[in-house]
């Protein structure tokens, strides 16, 4: 959502954008909306099937799956807006790049916020790409700020830092154990 919202997208032969995969609450709301239907379905089709769902689906607050839908429209409209405005904004046909852009983003058959879209996909959704390959200076600083942190990831509490070019930064440092932070509803952990 972040390269979407940018002018042009930075990446290498070995890069990948994810998808457009909404979270709450540490839950991939798509998968929350599947499981749901799956269980009414089942449970339609045999009562007895509400037993084995009655645990999971306790789970949902009352205005979850409302929050579900909410969080995947603002997601598919912030997307085409940023797309429309930025990326896309000098082309003749922008809305409807961004809307082609978007759905391919939102494809469910991503099957998972670890899909992984490699540069020629990016190229393919009409994305602006430009290879850091085409200027070795640019790739060198690129894979320097990327070593740096991959190795700061590696060897620190930090999950996650995201850093302006002020120098100020947002460190959001590891608290509990990766296995106390996984969520029920049946999901397997994400990443």
């Amino acid at each position: 959502m972040i390269a979407c919202a940018c002018k042009s997208v930075l990446m290498g032969k070995h890069s990948n954008l994810g998808p457009i995969d909404p979270q709450l609450g540490g839950l991939p709301v798509l998968a929350v909306k599947r499981q749901f239907e799956r269980a009414f379905r089942e449970i339609m089709a045999d009562g007895r099937a509400a037993a084995a769902w009655s645990p999971i689906l306790r789970q949902l607050g009352p205005s979850f799956l409302q929050e579900c839908d909410w969080a995947l429209d603002w997601a598919e409209q912030f997307v085409k807006d940023c797309l429309t405005n930025n990326m896309f904004f000098d082309r003749p046909n922008a809305a409807i790049l961004a809307e082609e852009a978007t759905q391919k983003l939102m494809d469910e058959n991503s099957k998972g916020h670890d899909r992984h879209f490699h540069y020629q996909d990016c190229i393919g959704f009409g994305l602006s790409i430009q290879m850091i390959e085409d200027d070795p200076a640019l790739q060198d600083a690129v894979l320097t700020v990327h070593h740096c942190y991959m190795h700061t990831l590696s060897n620190s509490n930090a999950l996650k830092i995201i850093e302006n070019h002020d120098g100020k930064a947002l460190i959001k440092n590891q608290t509990a154990s990766p296995q106390s932070l996984t969520i029920g509803l049946g999901f397997p952990p994400t990443s």
